[in-house]
């Protein structure tokens, strides 16, 4: 299990540095970091030696990602350092009473559908194996070429390469793009080939003990089974043929948009039939 290193001062964070240089590097270590930003949320190396999470302070609820990411570490075979003053280690504790990163049930603030989204390229795979695989699990079966996933490239751990990444939002269409181009690219309109959007049930997943929170990330790990918990698969074609510029953000939104009609579709049509039902029609 992974090693928990708290920071309160900077006379301990150049202790720590030393520290670590001279048993072999950074490699295995995340820095968590709470600062009082406008930036919200911040994930890479950014030309550090060490990967870096920040969240800001300004997040709403960002008591629960600093004792996420601590009962994350303390569960996996990485280690974390936070960078967090004891009055505020100290509130997050005591919001925290209760929970686990692990817990099976959704809080007020999380999700109640999660998106997956990959290259078109992948959709025959997934469809195959019915289910969501990560990307350790896909090279080890041979099913993919590359050498490294694309969040190689922002410094991500081995340790993220063992889970199924969600999300929701644009940002599920930034990785696929990143992936098309082979480069990290965080711009929302830029002109890309989407792939497969995958809406799930994040309600039932974490009700049934998949649902791992890591302070940044809500994910699933080694695989996630498209029978129990797949909503809703938008492709281009199905969401409009005749758009040919699509970009990360007006695909995510003319999806959403599309998936949310079909459910209040669905929803309308269940009511009807249960009206019909009790007055005998």
């Amino acid at each position: 299990m992974g090693n928990v290193v708290y920071i309160h001062n900077q006379n301990q964070k150049r202790v720590f540095h030393e520290l670590v240089k001279e048993s072999g590097g950074f490699s295995n270590w995340i820095h968590f970091k709470l600062v009082n930003d406008d930036v919200r949320i911040f994930c890479g190396k950014n030309n550090s030696e060490i990967y870096q999470l920040v969240i800001s302070k300004k997040y709403d609820n960002w008591e629960y990602r600093v004792m996420d990411f601590i009962s994350y570490i303390e569960s996996v075979d990485i280690n974390g350092v936070v960078e967090i003053t004891k009055d505020e280690l100290r509130n997050a504790e005591e919001k925290y009473i209760g929970h686990t990163y692990n817990e099976k049930a959704l809080r007020d603030y999380e999700p109640s559908v999660l998106i997956h989204s990959a290259p078109m390229k992948a959709w025959k795979s997934i469809q195959n194996d019915k289910s969501l695989k990560s990307w350790n699990k896909l090279y080890k079966a041979g099913l993919i070429n590359e050498k490294n996933p694309i969040g190689k490239l922002l410094g991500d751990p081995n340790e993220f390469s063992d889970y199924v990444m969600l999300g929701n939002g644009s940002t599920c269409e930034v990785v696929v793009s990143s992936s098309d181009k082979g480069e990290i690219t965080c711009d929302v309109d830029t002109v890309y080939q989407p792939g497969v959007r995958l809406y799930l049930d994040a309600k039932k997943i974490a009700s049934h003990g998949k649902l791992v929170r890591d302070g940044a990330h809500l994910k699933v790990r080694d695989q996630l089974e498209l029978e129990d918990y797949l909503l809703y698969v938008a492709t281009a074609e199905n969401i409009d043929m005749k758009e040919k510029n699509w970009t990360p953000q007006t695909f995510s939104e003319k999806a959403d948009k599309h998936f949310k009609e079909k459910n209040e579709s669905q929803r309308t049509a269940y009511n009807t039939t249960s009206e019909q039902r009790s007055t005998g029609g």
